[in-house]
Formats: C-alpha cells, sequence, structure tokens
C-alpha cells in the first residue's frame, strides 16, 4: 500500500483529527471567554449587537481557525514525497499520485463534521460555565467516548454498535475497508457509503 494512499490519508487525518481537539479547545474557548476574561463583555453588550450574530461570529471564527490548523495534514501528504525521495529516506516506488480528490473528501465526510460537533460542545460549555477547564473536561470526555467504542471493536458482536458510537467515525471507516485490497486502498476514496454514512448522519 502506497504511503499515501487514499486510505492511509484517511487513517492520518482520522487520528490526528484527535489530537487536533486540543487546539480546537484553546480556539473555541478563547472565542467564548475572551470578552468575558477580559471584562470587555459589558461594554460589547451594550452595543446594538444580536445574540446570535455576536455567538454564531465567535463560533465560526473558532471553527475557520481550526479547520485551516488542520490542513497541515495535507500538506504533509503533498511534501512529503518529494522532501523523503530527495533525501533518500524512502523509495519513489513507494508513493502514488497525489490524493487530491482523497483530502477533499476526508475534509468534508470527516474532518470538518468532527470539529463541528466537539467545537459545538466545548462552545457551549465554555460560553454556560465561564471556565476553562470545563472546555477542557468536555474534550476528554468526547475522547473517552471515542476510546469506550475502540473497545466494542475488539468484539466482532457488537462491531456495527461500535462503529455507530464512535464519535469520530474511526471504527466506521475502518469497518467499512477491513476487507479492501492493497490495489483497492490505492485507489479507492473515502465515500458516504456504508457504515460511514450512517455515523456521520448520526453524529
Amino acid at each position: 500500500v502506497h504511503k499515501n494512499a487514499p486510505t492511509v490519508v484517511a487513517s492520518f487525518v482520522l487520528i490526528l483529527n484527535i489530537f487536533g481537539l486540543l487546539f480546537a479547545t484553546a480556539f473555541f474557548n478563547n472565542a467564548a471567554l475572551r470578552d468575558h476574561s477580559h471584562g470587555f463583555h459589558e461594554i460589547l453588550f451594550s452595543t446594538p449587537i444580536s445574540k446570535s450574530g455576536y455567538f454564531f461570529g465567535r463560533f465560526f471564527g473558532a471553527f475557520l481557525l481550526s479547520t485551516l490548523v488542520s490542513l497541515g495534514i495535507y500538506l504533509g501528504f503533498v511534501l512529503g514525497p518529494p522532501v523523503g525521495v530527495a533525501l533518500n529516506w524512502i523509495g519513489p516506488d513507494r508513493f502514488g499520485p497525489t490524493p487530491w480528490m482523497a483530502f477533499l473528501k476526508c475534509h468534508f465526510f470527516f474532518l470538518v463534521p468532527n470539529l463541528l460537533f466537539a467545537g459545538t460542545v466545548i462552545f457551549a460549555l465554555a460560553s454556560h460555565f465561564k471556565n476553562t477547564i470545563v472546555s477542557f473536561i468536555g474534550t476528554i470526555v468526547i475522547i473517552i467516548a471515542y476510546t469506550a467504542s475502540l473497545n466494542l471493536m475488539s468484539d466482532l458482536d457488537s462491531q456495527s454498535i461500535a462503529a455507530m458510537a464512535d464519535v469520530f467515525g474511526i471504527s466506521a471507516y475502518n469497518l467499512d475497508t477491513q476487507y479492501l485490497t492493497p490495489f483497492e486502498r490505492n485507489t479507492i476514496d473515502p465515500s458516504l457509503t456504508g457504515y460511514v454514512l450512517k455515523n456521520r448522519i448520526l453524529w
């Protein structure tokens, strides 16, 4: 299987998305608490700004910043092959063509929905409790929920339940692709079918 195969890209995006939640938590928490923590909320709320305009503006600003940081994953897949070959770290035969379509599908099938769901929870907790610790506890709870779904994957009888319970969609994608051949892993992009489709609709 190529080092930049669509399935490899999807796996990296899904796994690194979990670690990216820590960065995202900082962005969403800061967006929700900045005015309150700096004592500027009393001045800001005296202006003719709507509640929805304020909260949605803050939320989508943090959401956009979080997704931009995550683009570094794709940059690594673009720069990795030529740098690795040039420095003689790996042979050119280990890479296939740059999977641009896989980048696009991974971004909109996995990364964006995951950040939207997690960001909503984090932003809501920060806005309600006005506490940074509570925001990070919310992130930890989300990660623990994913870990719990992994335990279900070890049981063949409950793999379908695990695929649906996985917040990030990792178990669903692994279940859909577990029997792909190396040729299929190198050529088939992620798709909204099977367990992935059901998982994405749910979360």
